[in-house]
């Protein structure tokens, strides 16, 4: 007994997702980790993006299902990495706002 249950801990330790209630008898799952959201930014403004499906046509145990492409809801724009796209965006923004920054006192002067 005392081996079964010393079995039963180090599987449990492991992380392998297995966990054994004692109170009721049964082995259970854990449920599954959820990969944390990425944050999505466009140049449109969106925060909302669309991801695109394709699957291979089976149903039931052998069907499999994958993102071929992602799609900004506010403008439309086609991209393939969210977080690359998102990081782009970004940089872009930073980049206008300089450049906004440097050429504001010029166009004052002119006026």
């Amino acid at each position: 007994m005392g081996t079964s249950i010393t079995k039963i801990e180090e599987l449990v330790k492991s992380g392998n997702g297995v966990v054994f209630d004692i109170n009721q008898d049964s082995w259970m799952r854990k449920p599954p980790k959820k990969e944390p959201a990425i944050e999505f930014y466009c140049i449109c403004g969106s925060r909302e993006y669309i991801a695109h499906n394709k699957s291979n046509g089976i149903l039931g145990p052998g069907g499999r299902g994958w993102i071929t492409h992602y799609e900004c809801a506010g403008c439309s724009n086609i991209f393939q990495d969210l977080e690359k796209y998102t990081k782009a965006q970004k940089a872009l923004v930073k980049r206008l706002r300089d450049i906004v920054r440097i050429l504001t006192p010029v166009i004052s002067a002119d006026e």
